[in-house]
């Protein structure tokens, strides 16, 4: 850990940030150190899992190493709070093939009866719709009973765009798609109601949907054993430094940096004692779980030594020393009791000015 600092380096500091020509005399000095840690844990998980696959288990078990008991499969000791590569394993006599009951893979087509699937064999017009434009004469399949020809009279409708009427054979007066029918015929099946089977192919038979054509299903069990490190975010431990200095402290200071990888381990000598019981709780182990356990963790701490220094010559200022990568440094800040006067003064000007703006708005 970084070395305490003694009352002439502080003073020294102090002195070269005001400069030569103010003398400062004995030093009042509080020790203020700031303290962060963050915890590395090496947890172990043992899960087992069921799998699933269509068709023969997968040629990689046989290579796999069997267990009986998962937890009480033995692993070498962890190095540190390393993490490890997953290692899976295989449950002994958990292995298993049945037949899916279909015929090897196939099963009849949904779609279909040997091949030939079910048609239309017709469908509306695509000119007309199937509507009474079928024909302007009868008005096709659609016209009811009470029906009466559009106006002007159906002579002067029909044109050469209009064909015999198939229904009532009125000349040029039929939809050229349909001639007066209104539906026109399947292309696909010509009318006979049925057509071949896209969805097969017209074999008649389909991929089993529970086997995906493989005509069997396995299952296993597979363990995994994971070795994985898991961190919290760094925390900072209590500390009072102005808001003015924080940054600057933290950014310019230069870090110790210690491990403590057992409960037993002792502190770092210049830890407050508040830090110490805040510590104390980072140190504890994780309380396992029926699949999760804590091998190995490890507490890294850092610390910078602050200092803050007050001279009987300047009353209003307060100076925090640290050591930092080019030397001890010194930050200033304005004294409590003169924060506590400009903040009243605040006050009181602010109120004042709000008095004012009233008595010039009466």
């Amino acid at each position: 850990m970084t070395g305490a600092l003694s009352e002439d380096e502080i003073r020294a500091a102090v002195q070269r940030k005001l400069g030569p020509g103010t003398l400062l005399g004995e030093p009042r000095i509080v020790e203020m150190h700031r303290s962060r840690c963050k915890v590395v844990r090496l947890i172990e998980t043992r899960t087992s899992k069921e799998f699933r696959e269509n068709g023969e288990p997968p040629k990689r078990l046989d290579t796999w190493e069997k267990y009986d008991d998962l937890h009480a499969v033995p692993l070498p000791p962890p190095h540190g709070v390393t993490g490890e590569p997953r290692r899976k394993l295989l449950l002994r006599g958990s292995v298993h093939n049945t037949p899916c009951g279909c015929d090897d893979g196939l099963v009849d087509c949904p779609d279909c009866t040997n091949g030939q699937a079910v048609c239309a064999k017709d469908h509306p017009c695509k000119k007309c719709d199937d509507t009474t434009d079928a024909c302007v004469r009868c008005g096709g399949i659609r016209a009811g009973r009470n029906w009466a020809p559009p106006q002007p009279a159906p002579d002067a409708r029909q044109d050469a765009q209009r064909v015999r009427c198939r229904r009532c054979h009125a000349p040029r007066a039929a939809c050229t798609g349909c001639a007066g029918m209104g539906r026109t015929e399947c292309t696909k099946c010509h009318g006979s109601g049925t057509r071949r089977c896209e969805s097969c192919n017209a074999k008649g038979t389909a991929k089993c949907g529970k086997c995906k054509g493989k005509g069997s299903n396995s299952v296993w069990t597979e363990g995994w054993i994971t070795r994985v490190p898991t961190d919290q975010p760094p925390e900072e431990l209590p500390h009072a430094h102005p808001p003015g200095t924080r940054r600057q402290i933290v950014n310019d200071g230069k870090w110790s940096f210690v491990v403590l990888r057992n409960a037993d381990e002792p502190f770092p000598d210049m830890l407050d004692e508040s830090h110490r019981s805040a510590l104390d709780r980072f140190r504890l182990p994780r309380k396992p779980t029926k699949e999760e356990a804590e091998l190995n963790r490890e507490v890294r701490f850092e610390q910078l030594p602050v200092y803050r220094a007050t001279f009987v010559q300047k009353p209003n200022r307060e100076y925090y020393v640290f050591p930092a990568h080019d030397g001890v440094r010194a930050v200033s800040a304005v004294a409590p009791h003169m924060r506590r006067l400009l903040s009243w003064s605040a006050f009181v000007s602010a109120m004042l000015v709000i008095a004012a703006l009233v008595l010039i708005l009466r």
